[in-house]
């Protein structure tokens, strides 16, 4: 029961503690917020950044990978085009070239269910989402969603491109 006191107690000492603080920044026009971040801002981020090539790396390496897929059938991995729904070659090796040069970046996924215990190879960061037009036939997106597992994406995740509403 005293626990219980206790963890109520901290609980409502951190909620009015949050609210004196909104109500203060709020009342007091976050003048000081705005200095401080006017003071970050000030700072060059250029000169942060190493020189440009300075670091090999090819595009890609860290960030999301999508590929699309457009209406007369080409493939973009996120916006470089890689060929086509007949062609997935360029694609695959490329999801391989990244996934190689993630794992020696170690690169990992960071998926609560990933285990250190699991293999290195299981570990490194290779989802990949797929975006199709909805009147792509169900056979031509098995057809590259086996392309991309090939290449050893694993989760693959689909995103439907949905018509524009109109008003």
């Amino acid at each position: 029961m005293n626990r219980v006191i206790l963890y109520v107690t901290v609980a409502t000492i951190a909620f009015v503690v949050g609210v004196a603080g909104n109500w203060s920044v709020n009342t007091l026009g976050g003048f000081a917020v705005d200095e401080f971040y006017d003071a970050l801002v000030d700072v060059k981020i250029s000169n942060l950044l190493p020189d440009e090539g300075s670091i090999p790396m090819p595009a890609h390496s860290c960030g999301l990978l999508i590929v699309s897929v457009t209406a007369d059938g080409a493939l973009n991995l996120n916006t470089m085009p890689k060929g086509s729904l007949n062609n997935t070659s360029a694609l695959t090796a490329s999801l391989r070239t990244i996934f190689e040069r993630r794992e020696e970046l170690h690169v990992y996924g960071d998926s609560l269910e990933l285990s250190t215990r699991a293999p290195k190879d299981q570990q490194i960061e290779k989802t990949v989402y797929i975006k199709a037009p909805r009147s792509m036939s169900y056979g031509e997106v098995a057809d590259l969603i086996a392309a991309v597992r090939e290449a050893g994406a694993h989760p693959i995740g689909l995103i439907a491109d949905r018509p524009i509403p109109k008003p």
